[in-house]
């Protein structure tokens, strides 16, 4: 599928558009404190990967293809 041109741009764009894309983490129920606290929990691990989200966003959109 990736070797077609049109396909290939097309998986290209759409694998840029979701590593540029503003991620943010809401608790599923505002007045909730759990809630909230899982919704921090889960920001503090984007922010403690070994890799950047942003790359990780790219490498799991190389899968869109199959």
């Amino acid at each position: 599928m990736g070797r077609n041109s049109t396909v290939a741009s097309t998986l290209f764009t759409i694998s840029k558009l979701l590593a540029r894309a503003s991620w943010r983490t809401y608790p599923a129920l505002p007045d909730d404190k759990e809630a909230q606290e899982y919704a921090e929990f889960f920001e503090s691990l984007r922010g403690d990967m070994m890799y950047s989200w942003d790359h990780f966003i790219t490498n799991v959109a190389t899968c869109i293809q199959y």
